[in-house]
């Protein structure tokens, strides 16, 4: 078990956190529940997922690998370098240290809800609770996905991605979320 000191989780009463060792391994977990990325598809609010797709997945009737798409890998190896160059020194002058989670996040509760963060930003100053942390969602947009960010709702932010930080939001008890995009723009 992963001491959750670390990322100022300790006294939250029903989290836990779940390493695992192996690609498969983590799908395996994140098989058993709902991440916040599937949250949007559950809704029904996803454009890239209904919810009977997102079922289909995670009872294993069809399975979906979007690891060799283009826009996923550019999100997935952009995410590090947005977090290191951008996130990390701006949260530093606010007061806070980064933290990427190398851990899923699980629900006591309700062991199905599962969190696999970006990023969360802990207070350097002594924090009194696990609410004074800051959950961090790092996003890559596209110039087609561009079209999605500008809404009067959610702050601009589209509505699966702001139903993802707010799953977030539950799963770990923080009271807020940072959601910072890089729009791909020539």
């Amino acid at each position: 078990m992963l001491d959750l000191s670390y990322y100022n989780l300790h006294n939250h009463p029903d989290i836990t956190a779940l390493e695992w060792n192996s690609e498969e391994e983590w799908h395996e977990l994140r098989s058993q529940g709902i991440g916040g990325s599937d949250t949007g598809a559950v809704m029904g609010i996803s454009k890239y997922k209904t919810p009977l797709r997102a079922y289909k997945v995670k009872k294993g009737i069809i399975t979906e690998d979007v690891s060799n798409v283009v826009a996923v890998k550019k999100g997935k190896d952009l995410e590090a370098l947005i977090r290191d160059l951008y996130v990390v020194p701006h949260f530093r002058e606010m007061g806070y240290h980064v933290i990427h989670p190398e851990c899923m996040f699980v629900n006591k509760t309700c062991p199905w809800l599962r969190a696999n963060l970006d990023g969360i930003a802990v207070p350097l100053v002594q924090p009194t609770s696990y609410h004074s942390n800051l959950v961090i969602e790092i996003k890559w947009v596209s110039e087609y996905g561009e079209a999605n960010w500008d809404g009067d709702e959610y702050f601009g932010i589209p509505a699966d991605y702001y139903a993802q930080v707010q799953h977030y939001m539950t799963v770990t008890g923080a009271t807020n979320a940072y959601v910072c995009a890089l729009f791909d723009r020539d």
